[in-house]
């Protein structure tokens, strides 16, 4: 019996046993972050999953299929039970590509770490879609939104391709992710935080909790 032929890589950004290993793990935050659009995660709302929430009263228009009708024959009330509702989540990665991550081959660590947080949000069927921060005043390199696993090589060859340059303030490019993006989900920053310029506007502004931000500083 020949033994199997080894499995071709797929990126030199993560080795097949990472890939293997990130297909157990899943982009967990502690609040809920999900968009309107239907998908798998619960949200706080109440909506039309199999996954029980609790129950009100019924009010006249109530669907009454979803009325308990044992509960009814006990208390001669009707109530209705309620679901979670299932909602996507959006991950949002942004990489700081300027020319102060090409020192210490800062880029080169951070290209396989926005790719691992990719890979997880495609496994786990969320939108992934990325941008690459480059120069002062220009738009940001973008990704559009996409999911699944068949969107991998798709998200490696945008990350390969990305080259340090320019001297965008790492707070521009969050303002111009701002423009492009819409709904709610998670946004991971790749960044060493060496151009952040923070103005007189940022500091009256609230920011917001820590637990809802996630960056990485090289």
């Amino acid at each position: 019996m020949q033994p199997l032929a080894p499995r071709p890589q797929m990126t030199p950004l993560l080795t097949n046993g990472v890939l293997d290993r990130l297909e157990r793990l899943r982009i967990n935050p502690v609040g809920r972050r999900t968009s309107r659009s239907r998908g798998e995660h619960l949200a706080g709302k109440g909506g039309t999953s199999t996954e029980f929430c609790d129950y009100r009263d019924y009010a006249p228009g109530d669907d009454t299929r979803f009325v308990d009708w044992n509960i009814f024959a006990r208390l001669h009330r009707p109530y209705l039970k309620q679901f979670h509702k299932e909602e996507e989540r959006h991950v949002v990665l942004l990489i700081d590509a300027s020319a102060s991550m090409k020192f210490e081959d800062k880029l080169n660590l951070a290209k396989p770490l926005a790719a691992a947080f990719g890979v997880m949000g495609l496994l786990s069927n969320e939108r992934v879609s990325a941008y690459a921060s480059h120069q002062a005043g220009g738009a940001p390199g973008r990704l559009p939104p996409c999911r699944g696993r068949a969107n991998m090589r798709t998200l490696f060859q945008f990350i390969e391709n990305l080259e340090g340059h320019g001297d965008a303030p790492l707070d521009r490019a969050v303002e111009s992710l701002l423009l492009h993006h819409r709904g709610r989900g998670v946004c991971v920053i790749v960044s060493d935080f060496l151009t952040l310029v923070i103005s007189s506007a940022d500091l009256i502004c609230s920011p917001p909790p820590a637990s809802n931000r996630w960056g990485f500083k090289f």
